[in-house]
């Protein structure tokens, strides 16, 4: 831990402290919001760790005198190691977040809004076509049977050529509501696939971007494993990167109630693929989950 600060003359001022009121790393530590202190120590602590990264990159949030939470951006690198590795000075900027962090949460909600939007949307799209398209077998199948039951209600004995026509023609139109059902279900799976490169980093950024802040939040710790020749991929990179974010929002979502929230990604090449796993400390799927794991419009 850092037992002797060099600031500038506006740093103190971010916590709305007087000049020189920080003066330690344990002064600053005191200043960070309780439930962001542990991460943002552990960060700190990676540095003094066998890895030994050589820079940081962390956002929290701190405690103002008046009880208000303030978001902060700590940016920095190590510029000179001790003899046995550890860091010796570490230069680096701290500024202000919160209006950009209001601006990613007002942005959140307008996005799940559009989501819920646009499942109820699709939903009613759905319905509507599976109304339209199996209106008329179905209806066709209802005339047949009207028919079928007309033709035993009359007195005598019924025709019985007529009478299997009839059942031979409502089977039909099920058997063609059933391929409708069908069709349009094999449609929503398989889909046409575009294919093209795209670097592995990019596709995860952009898949994370919509979860960063709340991630962050809940002091969820990312870690990315991407071994040597996972860099670059080719595939629909659209619809992986949607993919990969349901994936990683799951993992956030289920890590929701636990004490320890760490989300890793991991990379290996295989025979001319790219095996891809997303992993959490989350309790898991049940039993029952699993069952209807790879069903479309299924969800844990």
């Amino acid at each position: 831990t850092p037992t002797r600060l060099e600031t500038s003359e506006n740093f103190d001022a971010l916590f709305g402290l007087p000049r020189h009121a920080i003066r330690s790393g344990a002064d600053l530590h005191a200043a960070i919001h309780p439930d962001d202190r542990e991460r943002v120590q552990a960060v700190q602590a990676s540095l003094w760790s066998a890895d030994r990264p050589d820079s940081f990159d962390t956002e929290f949030r701190i405690l103002l005198p008046d009880g208000t939470i303030r978001w902060l951006r700590g940016k920095g690198a190590v510029m000179a190691r001790a003899a046995d590795g550890t860091p010796a000075r570490l230069n680096g900027v701290m500024f202000d977040t919160s209006d950009k962090k209001e601006a990613e949460a007002e942005l959140r909600i307008a996005q799940e809004i559009s989501l819920r939007a646009s499942r109820l949307s699709a939903m009613g799209a759905l319905a509507s076509t599976l109304a339209h398209e199996l209106n008329q077998p179905l209806a066709s199948t209802t005339n047949y049977l009207a028919a079928c039951r007309l033709m035993l209600q009359r007195e005598g004995d019924a025709d019985r050529d007529a009478l299997f026509d009839c059942l031979d023609r409502g089977n039909a139109s099920v058997i063609r509501a059933s391929e409708i059902i069908r069709r349009m279900r094999r449609f929503t799976i398989s889909g046409k696939v575009t294919r093209s490169e795209g670097l592995l980093r990019d596709i995860l950024a952009r898949a994370w971007d919509p979860l960063r802040q709340k991630a962050t939040a809940m002091g969820v710790i990312l870690t990315l494993d991407l071994a040597p020749g996972t860099e670059r991929v080719v595939c629909d990179v659209l619809q992986i990167e949607q993919v990969i974010g349901n994936l990683l929002r799951n993992a956030v979502d289920a890590m929701a109630h636990v004490p320890l929230r760490r989300l890793t990604i991991t990379a290996r090449p295989g025979d001319g693929q790219l095996i891809l796993s997303i992993g959490d400390s989350g309790p898991g799927l049940s039993a029952e989950a699993r069952k209807h794991l790879f069903e479309p419009f299924r969800t844990s």
